[in-house]
C-alpha cells in the first residue's frame, strides 16, 4: 500500500502535478513534504520505494512516525506499509485502548508518584500512548523521546522490558533494564501484555519503571493488576458498542422495545430508558443489584440464552453476545408499556367508550368456539370469550389485567410471551401449537396471532384465535414445531414415543451430514460417538422420564465419522393423559468453540514458542510430584538447563535465529529424556526437567547426556551453531521438600555450574546455600547503602616523583555497612557486578565527584585533576560519551578536571568499539588512563592503536621491586614502552623509600601510595591544594549529589 491515499494516484493519472498531490494528502507532516514529493516522483518515474514519513497519530492533531517496511526487532515481523484506511483503524484502535485506560493511568498517578515509577502505555508495534507518574522521570523520559506518539524502539531509552513482555506474552519484571537519560540510572522496569479479552491477542504493553534504588516490590502486581482491569474495561466496552448497535436497530424491530445489557455473570451493565419505564411498570427497582442468573454451560450455547429469566422478565428477544466463540454478554429486549392504548385501560378493568360497532364485534368473537383473547403490549388479557373461560375454566373477570405468567405454570408462561412478542415484532400473522398444563390436564391449542394496529400503524396489541386439539396431535405439534424452526442455526430432531425419527430440519443435516431421507426410520443412536457410558444414557432418559427435559454438553458423530461438541436439549411431548407422545432434540455445534476454549486453555499453561510447559504448569506438576513422593517416601529430582551465552547469539545473529535454536533445543531435551520426565521452558533460555523414577546414582548420567545431546551442532537457517548449557541438579528430599524450594536449590546449583565455566553440572550442595546467603546479604547490604547513601568517596592523592608536587588524586569508595562493618572494594565490588549493580554504583561515585569539583570550584579552589574508575558495563553503553558530557555541563566541570581509568580486558572485550570510543573522549579533551597495567594484554599491539596518556603500573609489581628481579624487569620494560608510545606513568602502591629510588632512577614521572597520602576525605583533600588560610573556609560542607 503507498503512503498516500489511492485517489491522489487517479489524481496523477489525470493530469494532477506531484506538488498538488502532496498539498492534497491529509496524512503527511507538512515538514515531510518534500520527502513525500520526492517519493511520489519516482513512482511515477516507475521506481519502487519505501520511506518513512510522518503521519497522524491518534491521540490528536500532532504528528507521529510511521516506518514504512520497517521490521519490528523484538518480534521478527516486518510490519506492513500503512496507507490511509490503516491509519484509521490505527486510530480506532489507539482510541479505544487510551479510552480503556485513562481511567486507571490517572488512578494509578499517586502512587506512581509516591514510589519515583512512571507507567507507560504502548500498542504492540512499539508506539508510546500516553505516559504517567513522577513528573521528574517523565520528563527525562520526554526528553530521551519516550512520548506519546514516538515509537519506544526508536527514542533513546531501552526499555527491555516492553520487548521481553511482548515476545513472551507475559506479564515480567527486568531488573537492570538500561535508560538513558539525566540523570544516568539504572533502573528497574515491570510490563505486562494486555490481551483482547476474547481472542487474547496482544493490544498493548504496559510498562512500569523506576529507578532501581525507588522501586518497590509493588510494581509488578501494580502493573498486572493495571493490565487486567483495562482488559476488563475493554470488554465492557464492546458490550456498550453492541448494545448501542442493537439499541439503533430496535426501531426496525418494534416501538415497543427497550434494550438491557447483562454481562457474562448475569449483572445488569446498562438500561435504555424504554427498558427502565417498563421495568418501573413491573414495580422492579433498576440498578446493579439487578442479576439475572446465568444457566450452567453458559459460554458454550451460542444459539439458546442460558439467562434464567425470572417470571417479572418476559423478554422480547434475548441475544448473547459472542466474540471469537467467548461469550460477553446479554442483550435483552424488553415490551414497553403502553398507558395511552385503549387496551391498556381494558387490562385494567376501565370500560371502554362505547362504540356499537365494538359492541358486535364483541358479540360475534364471544359467540365463537374458537379460544379468542386480547392482551395488550404489557401481556396483561383486555378480553377473552366464553370459549377460553370453557377451556381454562376461569371467569373473565379473574383474567383481565393479569399475564399468562400470573395466570400459568412458569415455562408454559414463557413460551406464550414469547411466541406472543415475536408476532409483535414481525408485525404478521403467526402460528404455533401451545401446549398449556392445567393441574393433571394439558390443553393444546392450534393459534394463530395476530398483531392489532392503531390508526398511526404502530402495534397497539396482540389478538389470539385458538382451536383446542386433541391428544392424536402431538405428533403435528412436533413437526410444527420443526417446521417454525427451519430457518435456524441450531439443529431440530423430532422422534416418536419409541424414538424413531420422524423429521429434522435443515440445520441438523448441516451440522451432521445426516439428511431426512438418511436418518428417518432410524434411532438416534446412529449418531452416539462411542465416547459416553451406558451409565450416561440411562441418566440421560431417567431425567426425560422424571422432569419432560433433559440438557447438557454431549459428544456425537457426524455422517463422515467425525466426532463432534453439541449442546443438546431433549423435551418430552406428552399426550392428554400425560403419557410421552413423542421427542423434540434442539442441539448447536460447538466445535469452533471448543476448540478455542481448549487453545486458550494450553496457551495458559504452555510456551507459545516452543510448545513446552510453562512456569504455571511445571509448578502445578512439581506440586504433585512432591505430594506424591511424600506418600511413597520416594526421591526424585529437579534439573534447570541454562544455555552458555546465548544472549551473544541473540546479538549476533537476531532474535529469529535464537527463537529457532530454542526449539530445537527443547525438541533434543524432550528426545534424550523419557516421556514420564517433565522438560518445561521457564525463561528466556532456561529449561526445567522433572526426573521421576531416576535411582541417585543415575542423575548424573542424565545430565551427561543431555550436555551431549546440546553439544551437537544445530543447523539454523542455513547456519551451523554450536551450543553448550550450564546444569543444576536438586533432590527431593534430601534438598529440599518443597515445589519452590527445589528450584531454588536447583537455580543455585545452576549459578555454581556457571561459575566454573562452560558445560559443567553440578548437585546442590548446603555449602552453596551459605555462600547464596553470604552473597545475598551483601546484594542486601549494596542495594540499602545506595539507596541511604553510606557510600563515602575518598581520594588519594598522587604525586610527582621529581619534586613531590600534587598533580592529581583517585577517588575510592569505602562501604561502612551498619551491620556489615567496613566492606573492602575488593569484596563488595565483584557482589555488585554479579547482582548487577556495577553501573549504577560507577555512575554514583561519577555523580559525586563531579558534584565536588563543581562545590570547590564554585568556592575559587582549583583542584588536581581527578581520577576515576569506570566500569565495562558503563563503557559498553551506546550513548556513554553523550551522557558523560551532558553531565560535565550540568555541573560546570571542564573536561581536563577529570581523568578516566579503565583497566585491560574493559578494552580488549571490543577493541574497536573501545578504539571508537576513547576518541571519542579524547575529542572532548577526557584523559584516558590504563588501570592495574601489567595484570591483562600489556601488548604494544593494541596499546599502539588506542588513544591513551597514562599507563598506571599495578602495586603487585611495584611491591616486589626490592627482592623481585623479574617484576623490577617488569617495570622498567612497562615505563619504557609507554614513554616510546607518549605516555605518562604513574606507579600504584608505593609504601617504601626503596621502591620510590628505583621508580625515579627509571624516570618514572608520577605515583600514588601511603609513603605519600593515605586516601583522604573531601575536607582533608581540600588542605593539600587550597590556599594558605582557605582550607578552613566553607570547602569542608557536603557533596552535593546530582
Amino acid at each position: 500500500m503507498w503512503p498516500a491515499a489511492f485517489q491522489l494516484m487517479v489524481a496523477c493519472r489525470s493530469g494532477g502535478t506531484v506538488t498538488k498531490i502532496v498539498q492534497a494528502s491529509w496524512l503527511a507532516r507538512p515538514r515531510n513534504n518534500t520527502q513525500v514529493k520526492t517519493a511520489w516522483e519516482r513512482f511515477l518515474g516507475g521506481e519502487a520505494y519505501a520511506a518513512g514519513v510522518g503521519l497522524r497519530r491518534a491521540i490528536d492533531d500532532s504528528w507521529r512516525r510511521c516506518l514504512v517496511g520497517r521490521v519490528d526487532p523484538v518480534r521478527g515481523e516486518a510490519l506492513p506499509r500503512v496507507g490511509r484506511d490503516g491509519l484509521e483503524a490505527l486510530r480506532k484502535r489507539h482510541e479505544r485502548l487510551i479510552s480503556a485506560s485513562a481511567p486507571f493511568m490517572v488512578q494509578s498517578r499517586g502512587l506512581l508518584a509516591q514510589t519515583g515509577t512512571v507507567m507507560v502505555l504502548t500498542d504492540p508495534e512499539g508506539t508510546v500512548l500516553d505516559v504517567e507518574g513522577d513528573p521528574r522521570i517523565r520528563d527525562a523520559m520526554a526528553a530521551a523521546g519516550m512520548v506519546p506518539g514516538n515509537n519506544w524502539q526508536e527514542s533513546s531509552i531501552g526499555t527491555n522490558a516492553i520487548g521481553t513482555a511482548l515476545a513472551l506474552g507475559q506479564h515480567i519484571q527486568v531488573h537492570g533494564a538500561e535508560h538513558f537519560c539525566e540523570p544516568i540510572q539504572k533502573w528497574t522496569c515491570s510490563a505486562a501484555v494486555i490481551r483482547d479479552p476474547v481472542d487474547a491477542s496482544i493490544v498493548g504493553v504496559l510498562d512500569v519503571s523506576g529507578l532501581r534504588r525507588d522501586y518497590t516490590p509493588h510494581s509488578l502486581p501494580l502493573v498486572a493488576t493495571t493490565a487486567n482491569s483495562i482488559e476488563n474495561r475493554l470488554a465492557q466496552m464492546e458490550l456498550e458498542r453492541r448494545f448501542q448497535l442493537l439499541e439503533a436497530g430496535v426501531q426496525r424491530l418494534s416501538a415497543a422495545d427497550g434494550v438491557m445489557l447483562f454481562d457474562s455473570r448475569g449483572r445488569l451493565v446498562k438500561a435504555n430508558d424504554r427498558a427502565a419505564a417498563a421495568l418501573a411498570a413491573w414495580g422492579v427497582a433498576l440498578g446493579p443489584e439487578t442479576v439475572i442468573p446465568v444457566g450452567e454451560g453458559a459460554a458454550s450455547r451460542a444459539g439458546t440464552p442460558p439467562l434464567q429469566l425470572p417470571d417479572w422478565l418476559l423478554a422480547n428477544r434475548i441475544e448473547p453476545v459472542f466474540r471469537g466463540g467467548a461469550l460477553l454478554g446479554f442483550v435483552v429486549s424488553v415490551p414497553l408499556p403502553v398507558t395511552a392504548s385503549p387496551f391498556a385501560s381494558m387490562a385494567r378493568g376501565e370500560p371502554a367508550a362505547p362504540d356499537g360497532r365494538q359492541t358486535l364485534l364483541a358479540t360475534m368473537v364471544d359467540q365463537s368456539e374458537s379460544v379468542v383473547s386480547l392482551k395488550d403490549l404489557d401481556g396483561h388479557y383486555a378480553f377473552v370469550n366464553r370459549r377460553f373461560e370453557e377451556v381454562f375454566g376461569v371467569k373473565s373477570a379473574d383474567v383481565l389485567g393479569r399475564t399468562d405468567a400470573q395466570l400459568f405454570e412458569a415455562e408454559p408462561a414463557r413460551r406464550l410471551r414469547a411466541r406472543d412478542l415475536e408476532a409483535m415484532q414481525r408485525t404478521q400473522r403467526s402460528e404455533s401449537v401451545d401446549e398449556i398444563p392445567l393441574g393433571r390436564r394439558l390443553v393444546r391449542l392450534v393459534t394463530v396471532r395476530f398483531p392489532i394496529f392503531d390508526e398511526a400503524g404502530h402495534v397497539q396489541a396482540i389478538c389470539t384465535q385458538a382451536t383446542e386439539r386433541g391428544p392424536d396431535g402431538a405428533q403435528g405439534a412436533a413437526a410444527n414445531a420443526v417446521q417454525g424452526l427451519a430457518g435456524s442455526d441450531e439443529g431440530v430432531m423430532v422422534t416418536d414415543a419409541r424414538g424413531v425419527i420422524l423429521t429434522v430440519n435443515p440445520a441438523f443435516t448441516r451440522i451432521t451430514g445426516y439428511a431426512l431421507e438418511d436418518i428417518a426410520g432410524k434411532r438416534p443412536s446412529v449418531l452416539q460417538s462411542g465416547l459416553h457410558s451406558k451409565a450416561f444414557y440411562e441418566g440421560m432418559w431417567r431425567k426425560l422420564a422424571e422432569q419432560g427435559r433433559w440438557q447438557g454438553e454431549i459428544q456425537n458423530r457426524r455422517k463422515n465419522g467425525e466426532i463432534y461438541p453439541e449442546w443438546l436439549t431433549i423435551y418430552a411431548v406428552r399426550g392428554g393423559e400425560g403419557a410421552v407422545q413423542g421427542y423434540i432434540a434442539i442441539f448447536g455445534d460447538s466445535s469452533a468453540q471448543k476448540d478455542s476454549q481448549q487453545r486458550i486453555r494450553f496457551m495458559s499453561k504452555h510456551d507459545e514458542l516452543t510448545g513446552l510447559p510453562n512456569r504455571a504448569l511445571l509448578m502445578e506438576r512439581l506440586s504433585d510430584c512432591v505430594a506424591e513422593a511424600r506418600r511413597a517416601r520416594e526421591a526424585f529430582a529437579v534439573m534447570l538447563v541454562d544455555l552458555d551465552d546465548f544472549q551473544g547469539i541473540n546479538d549476533a545473529l537476531g532474535h529469529d535465529v535464537g527463537d529457532a535454536l530454542l526449539q530445537q533445543v527443547a525438541e533434543r531435551l524432550r528426545r534424550c529424556l523419557c516421556d514420564a520426565h517433565t522438560v518445561a521452558r521457564v525463561g528466556g533460555d532456561e529449561f526445567a526437567v522433572i526426573l521421576r523414577g531416576c535411582p541417585a546414582d543415575t542423575l548424573s548420567a542424565i545430565a551427561a547426556r543431555a550436555l551431549e545431546y546440546l553439544s551437537i551442532s544445530f543447523g539454523v537457517r542455513g547456519q551451523e551453531l554450536f551450543a553448550t548449557a550450564s546444569i543444576g541438579i536438586s533432590v527431593f528430599p534430601a534438598d529440599s521438600d518443597t515445589a519452590a524450594g527445589l528450584l531454588r536449590d536447583a537455580d543455585t546449583a545452576l549459578h555454581d555450574a556457571k561459575a566454573q565455566g562452560r558445560n559443567h553440572v553440578r548437585f546442590f550442595a548446603a555449602e552453596m546455600q551459605a555462600q547464596v546467603q553470604q552473597r545475598m546479604s551483601l546484594e542486601t547490604g549494596l542495594r540499602a547503602a545506595l539507596d541511604n547513601d553510606r557510600f563515602e568517596v575518598v581520594y588519594q592523592p598522587q604525586t610527582a616523583l621529581a619534586d613531590g608536587a600534587l598533580v592529581g588524586a583517585e577517588a575510592l569508595l569505602r562501604w561502612k555497612d551498619p551491620v556489615l562493618g567496613n566492606v573492602p572494594a575488593g569484596r563488595f565490588i565483584p557482589a555488585a557486578e554479579a547482582a548487577g549493580l556495577i553501573v549504577t554504583l560507577s555512575e554514583h561515585v561519577l555523580v559525586v565527584v563531579l558534584a565536588q569539583i563543581a562545590l570547590w570550584r564554585r568556592h575559587g579552589l582549583v583542584p588536581p585533576r581527578i581520577s576515576v574508575n569506570i566500569a565495562a558495563q558503563q563503557l559498553r553503553e551506546p550513548h556513554f560519551v553523550e551522557n558523560l558530557w551532558r553531565l560535565l555541563e550540568r555541573h560546570g566541570v571542564p573536561p581536563e578536571a577529570i581523568c578516566l581509568e579503565l583497566t585491560e580486558g574493559t578494552l580488549m572485550e571490543d577493541l574497536d568499539g573501545a578504539r571508537q570510543m576513547l576518541l571519542q573522549l579524547t575529542e572532548h579533551g577526557i584523559a584516558v588512563s590504563i588501570d592495574d597495567f601489567g595484570t591483562g594484554y600489556s601488548s604494544l599491539a593494541y596499546l599502539g592503536r588506542l588513544p591513551i596518556q597514562e599507563l598506571k603500573v599495578d602495586q603487585s609489581f611495584v611491591r616486589g621491586i626490592a627482592d623481585e628481579a623479574g617484576k623490577r624487569s617488569i617495570i622498567t620494560a612497562i615505563i619504557d614502552m609507554a614513554h616510546a608510545l607518549g605516555m605518562h606513568v604513574l606507579a600504584e602502591g608505593i609504601e617504601t623509600e626503596d621502591q620510590l629510588v628505583f621508580l625515579k632512577e627509571h624516570h618514572c614521572e608520577m605515583g600514588q601510595g601511603y609513603l605519600f597520602h593515605h586516601p583522604l576525605s573531601p575536607d582533608a583533600f581540600e588542605h593539600l591544594f587550597a590556599p594558605a588560610g582557605e582550607a578552613d573556609g566553607e570547602g569542608g560542607e557536603a557533596v552535593a549529589i546530582a
